[in-house]
């Protein structure tokens, strides 16, 4: 609204509005923007307190549905899009409710994460569509580690995500290059040995 714009004989002729026009429009944008910020302090109360540790190192433990659905969250929204996963049959996604189960798998879909996944066996799954093949490339564990793990397990980027089963939803996020690299070598030599899905 600042500049008008009319053809008088042929020309394109411009017009500019006084300056005290836009002093004005800067003083209402400037009081929208306030109200803006009001607003917001405002909403702050009401979102769930995410624990957060040391930037780039140390450990965060999750007690509760609530905090271990927003440690999961972190590798769900993880900027590289790449997880090592280890997901023992009796694993907290497959223990949560429908609407979370649906929500976990939306979010890898639509998020376009590609992974790298290890599974104890096949009792009980159905088989895998293409995609799931090619986002996931799922193998199973070697029959002697069938059994020992009890907590799923996310490797992305410099973190280490270990969620316990869904009757003890506790997890721990470890924030650590060292630490993640040492768990993403093991993870590699047992998936290496691991039987791919057919």
């Amino acid at each position: 609204g600042l500049i008008k714009r009319q053809r008088a004989d042929g020309r394109l002729i411009y017009s500019f509005e006084p300056a005290a026009r836009l002093q004005s429009l800067i003083h209402l944008e400037h009081a929208r923007l306030r109200q803006q910020a009001e607003t917001l302090e405002q909403m702050i109360p009401l979102f769930p307190k995410l624990r957060e540790g040391a930037p780039g190192q140390g450990v965060v433990t999750f007690a509760g549905h609530e905090q271990v659905r927003q440690a999961i969250d972190q590798a769900l929204f993880c900027t590289s899009k790449q997880w090592d996963i280890l997901a023992p049959v009796d694993n907290y996604i497959a223990g949560a409710d429908k609407a979370y189960v649906s929500y976990f798998k939306d979010m890898r879909v639509r998020n376009g994460i590609q992974s790298r996944s290890l599974w104890e066996d096949k009792v009980g799954k159905e088989p895998l569509q293409l995609s799931d093949l090619v986002t996931r490339k799922p193998r199973y564990l070697p029959e002697r580690y069938r059994g020992k793990f009890k907590a799923m397990m996310i490797i992305f980027e410099n973190k280490t995500l270990l969620v316990g089963g869904p009757k003890q939803p506790v997890a721990q996020l470890i924030d650590s290059e060292e630490f993640t690299d040492m768990m993403r070598i093991l993870f590699d030599a047992l998936w290496r040995t691991g039987q791919k899905e057919r």
